[in-house]
């Protein structure tokens, strides 16, 4: 029935159910999982005063970091769930955009 399973993720504790719900129906069905991230371009969320006070290489310092603590942990929860899962961090895309994206890829 399926192949590939894609599973969005922003890191939260509601996506970690998620994540684990994706991973068991990818086990279940004996199908490849990939789990993708998008963080959203710096000027889509600081404007005026808050641009100045966090400028753009903190800002993707921190979505960088972000993405990367989360996917590892969905990796981690992957492999011990033994589902092969690719993980995916889009950057400088809404969240929808990202994701639909990256499943027509």
């Amino acid at each position: 029935m399926y192949k590939h399973l894609l599973i969005a993720t922003d890191g939260s504790e509601l996506a970690d159910k998620a994540v684990v719900h994706g991973l068991e129906l990818a086990k279940a069905l004996g199908a490849k999982a990939s789990a993708v991230m998008v963080t959203e371009p710096w000027t889509a969320v600081m404007t005026g005063e808050m641009g100045l006070a966090y400028p753009i290489e903190d800002y993707e310092k921190a979505v960088a970091a972000n993405a990367r603590d989360a996917l590892a942990k969905v990796d981690r929860t992957a492999r011990s769930a033994g589902v092969s899962c690719d993980t995916i961090h889009v950057k400088d895309k809404f969240a929808a955009d990202g994701i639909i994206d990256t499943a027509k890829e």
